[in-house]
């Protein structure tokens, strides 16, 4: 019987629990390519590429910004102890798993009550006029006749070392206690693995912030250039109205025009520079915003920020690949896949609490009432056991336990197709963008090239008095419109840009969270 329950443990030891985790099958179909006057996006951009796309602006400030936004971001630090935090419950997990052994030690001075309960020898009572014997005294009455009786010796022959009331002992121990969890039903190995899993997700959700903060600097940086083009491009053409008002002037002194040509040019120029102030705010304020981006105090990127034109990338394709790169280099997606993975490996670990859990435990030590004898041979001691520990009765609730574990798993499921449908819109999104801006920037480019020449040819015009003051206004108004637009136009498309690498996963090194969340 022992030898078949024996063989029935080793043969449970093999057995584990719960379901193994399977990858949802990745998304197919393509993408609408990205086209430009350089070709159409028929293949795949590389890891290195999307790694570091930004450097392809070639804007040395804005990857400047990105390298320290790296290294001082506080968000970043925050994930980052995550992650730490993480891979130390692992450890704590891997250490739960396997034999632990423990180091002990103690001296103690103990006094025996003489009051209380009796140690050894005979303990009789007597009853005398109707009175009670003390505990104390009938001790040691029966103590002393009893040594009467053996001639002061103990019972059996031999004089006895066990404490009596009243006495005072020493003991000294020293010892190591080891115990180890037996993993029969795998229960162990699958919190193992759940907390593998986890330390994956944190990785990969430190890379998505990654991506995350890449984007939102080169946003904002973006943002910055367009606002500084815009205002450059409004002084411009406040100084172009206040030549026109100029020109005015000299002609109403000359008796050419009314008084209603100076006002309206004084209003020109009120027009324009009402604009200036909002522009200079938005400067301010967005650079405030990449201060803090890359860990850095408001304002202190003054220098880094003097006014420059945004960075526009090239006219040309962009491989964005297909729906089945994005579950391999989206981190956001990886992360996912790994709770995934997390939540099923929990309900095994769930299962495995069903059943009957045994632990062997063992000790060897060193006993004495005397520290001189304490390393003697004869005061050894040792034990070993087994304990065992089965769930008879617990209103239901281990088996809740498992339920809750599979629904957790059905939710970290749908959350990964989630995760995976909002990836490919992301991307459908940011396609269709950066073409329709593209498209945009082309047209504005042109308006604003026609505009210029309006304009030089209505103050020509105007100056010779073929033409009113009105039509030099206007033209004048049409320029100041189309600059500022072809400045948003222009940010706008590498705007679309960044949202694209990123919304393919780019900005983070893949090669580095695929060791982080698979060779674990």
């Amino acid at each position: 019987m022992r030898r078949a329950l024996l063989f029935a443990a080793l043969a449970a030891g093999c057995t584990t629990l719960g379901p193994e985790p399977e990858a949802p099958p990745a998304p197919q179909g393509g993408f609408e390519a990205v086209s430009g006057s350089a070709g159409t996006a028929t293949g795949r951009a590389t890891g290195e590429d999307l790694a570091v796309w930004w450097r392809g602006l070639g804007d040395p400030a804005l990857t400047r910004l990105i390298e320290e936004g790296a290294l001082g971001n506080l968000q970043l630090a925050q994930a980052e102890a995550r992650l730490r935090a993480a891979r130390a419950e692992r450890a704590q997990a891997r250490g739960g798993a396997g034999p632990s052994l423990d180091a002990s030690g103690s001296a103690t001075r103990t006094r025996i009550s003489e009051n209380g309960f009796p140690f050894g020898g005979a303990t009789g009572g007597g009853v005398a006029g109707g009175g009670t014997e003390s505990p104390a005294a009938s001790r040691k009455q029966s103590a002393s006749a009893q040594a009467e009786d053996t001639g002061g010796a103990a019972p059996g022959g031999a004089s006895s070392n066990f404490p009596t009331p009243g006495d005072t002992i020493n003991i000294f121990q020293l010892g190591f206690d080891a115990r180890w969890e037996l993993d029969l039903f795998g229960g162990l190995t699958r919190t193992l693995q759940a907390a593998d899993a986890r330390v994956a997700a944190s990785a990969y959700e430190l890379a998505d912030l990654r991506t995350s903060l890449v984007a939102e600097i080169a946003r904002d940086y973006v943002s910055l250039r367009i606002a500084q083009a815009r205002l450059g491009a409004a002084e411009a053409n406040l100084e172009a109205a206040q030549e026109v008002a100029s020109l005015v002037e000299e002609r109403a002194d000359a008796g050419f025009v009314t008084e209603l040509d100076s006002l309206r040019a004084a209003a020109a120029i009120d027009a324009i520079s009402v604009q200036l102030p909002p522009l200079r705010a938005t400067i301010a304020q967005t650079g405030h915003r990449l201060s803090i981006l890359t860990g850095e105090r408001p304002g202190s990127l003054a220098d880094l920020l003097d006014p420059a034109p945004p960075p526009v990338p090239e006219d040309g394709a962009i491989p964005v690949g297909v729906p089945a790169d994005l579950v391999r280099r989206r981190p956001d997606i990886r992360a996912a896949e790994a709770q995934l993975r997390a939540a099923t490996y929990a309900i095994g670990a769930s299962q495995a609490d069903l059943y009957p859990n045994i632990a062997l435990t063992g000790q060897v030590g060193l006993q004495s009432q005397d520290a001189d004898s304490l390393f003697d041979w004869g005061s050894r001691t040792w034990s070993l056991g087994a304990d065992v520990l089965a769930p008879i009765f617990d209103r239901g609730r281990r088996r809740a336990r498992v339920e809750q574990r599979r629904a957790e798993a059905e939710g970290a499921l749908a959350a990964y197709r989630l995760a995976v449908l909002t990836a490919i819109g992301e991307v459908e999104d940011a396609i269709v963008g950066l073409r329709e801006d593209r498209l945009r920037l082309t047209t504005v480019e042109a308006l604003a090239d026609k505009n210029r020449r309006a304009l030089a040819l209505a103050r020509e015009r105007y100056a010779a008095g073929l033409v009113t003051l009105l039509d030099v206004l206007e033209a004048q108004q049409d320029l100041v419109s189309a600059e500022d637009q072809l400045a948003q136009a222009r940010g706008a498309v590498t705007i679309d840009a960044a949202a694209l690498f990123k919304a393919l996963g780019g900005g983070w090194p893949a090669d580095d969270a695929t060791k982080e969340g698979e060779d674990i």
